[in-house]
């Protein structure tokens, strides 16, 4: 399977302890997923799988960020210390990089803010923390006065998108996250993400 199949459809198996061959799953795709890293100055990237060339992303939706989510949740479950490494390795991707990125949830700064805050939640580390905050200053370099109003463009950076994943309601879900706390949207994540996760059944 594709690393970004993988990522994509495995990425909340990790919280699903109650079912076991769902968790095993997940562990074997968190092993392939550390079998196929690309380590390069402490930075973790994957190959994207519809590009001819051997560039790599550090979006959400295909790469380092979305990847790294799955990672932290998986080590939550495990405690295998190289998924936590590997996933350490993700956070400095998407940090290093966040010049490069659009402000949106999918392909940008939104979707990599959610996973550094999903880091320091579950390490504890409070430089997770501080690297969201350092992609948060950089969308609000973006933003342009709109009605009064200040607002980031959407994926392509010329329009305003109101989408959640390519627009506003995504970035503004991650700003609200990042002031107020809690889980991240759109996953069974518990509010605290170092305590182990209850999912219903």
């Amino acid at each position: 399977m594709p690393v970004k199949s993988v990522r994509t459809h495995m990425v909340d198996f990790g919280e699903m302890d109650h079912v076991t061959d769902a968790l095993d799953t997940a562990v074997a795709c968190g092993d392939v997923l550390c079998r196929a890293a690309v380590i390069k100055h402490g930075a973790a990237w994957w190959p994207v799988e519809d590009r001819a060339d051997d560039s790599a992303a550090g979006h959400w939706c295909s790469g380092s960020s979305g990847i790294g989510s799955f990672l932290i949740r998986l080590w939550r479950q495990t405690l295998a210390a190289p998924l936590l490494e590997l996933a350490e390795h993700a956070a400095v991707a998407v940090h290093r990089d966040r010049w490069a990125y659009s402000p949106v949830i999918c392909h940008g700064l939104a979707g990599n803010c959610d996973f550094l805050l999903d880091m320091a939640a579950a390490t504890g580390e409070e430089r997770y923390r501080r690297w969201a905050q350092d992609l948060a200053d950089c969308i609000a370099v973006r933003t342009a006065l709109r009605n009064g109003y200040s607002v980031p463009p959407g994926d392509d950076f010329r329009r305003v998108d109101t989408g959640y994943h390519t627009g506003l309601a995504g970035v503004l879900s991650v700003q609200l996250r990042l002031r107020y706390g809690g889980p991240r949207m759109w996953t069974v994540d518990p509010v605290d993400l170092s305590s182990p996760a209850v999912v219903a059944c």
